[in-house]
């Protein structure tokens, strides 16, 4: 059985707004539409943007990946 509920886990960071965590629940829901978008909320400068670059980078998603920075 899955122990981790990243669907509830994304939601009480979203309320932190831990935007590393955020990133990384909706990676593990594999929700890459959603992923996409909130790259586009954050600042050119935010260092998340390279962990969701690697993210869309290990599942072969390479357009997405080259386009977050």
């Amino acid at each position: 059985m899955e122990r981790q509920n990243w669907t509830e886990a994304k939601k009480f960071y979203e309320q932190s707004k831990n935007n590393a965590c955020i990133a990384y629940c909706l990676y593990k829901l594999g929700d890459w539409t959603t992923l996409e978008g909130f790259c586009k909320l954050l600042k050119k400068e935010d260092p998340v943007l390279l962990c969701v670059a690697n993210y869309f980078w290990n599942v072969g998603m390479c357009d997405q990946a080259v386009s977050t920075d």
